[in-house]
């Protein structure tokens, strides 16, 4: 797979993981079959008894509605700012860690500090 699709592929996975459930359930079965467990239009296609295209275009519709979902509420953009802050945070913490290496007082409450934040992933 190409970056470009790889990055839609983790995109769209991850409002899936945000919205997935607001879809109607026909929805969230193709979806899963695609994304997860990896079946090609074709395959699904045959297992649901429709065609290549109807697949396609609930797929899309399902694509859609995740965007749509996102453009509303912006729970994954949240996420995303979340989980940078707190990589910028941890490694912050490390390079204090670093810094103060002969003071173990402030080592000891820089780890406990860094290991808060890494509890929140």
């Amino acid at each position: 797979m190409r970056t470009e699709e790889l990055e839609r592929t983790a995109e769209i996975n991850l409002l899936y993981d945000f919205y997935g459930e607001l879809l109607p359930e026909k929805q969230q079965q193709l979806f899963r079959l695609h994304h997860q467990d990896d079946l090609s239009l074709s395959e699904i296609g045959e297992e649901l008894g429709i065609t290549r295209q109807g697949v396609h275009d609930f797929l899309r519709r399902a694509e859609n509605r995740l965007r749509a979902c996102e453009k509303t509420l912006g729970l994954a953009e949240k996420f995303r700012r979340t989980e940078q802050q707190r990589q910028e945070a941890a490694k912050a913490l490390d390079a204090l860690i670093k810094k103060h290496s002969r003071d173990p007082a402030l080592q000891e409450e820089l780890l406990r500090i860094k290991g808060v934040i890494e509890g929140l992933e």
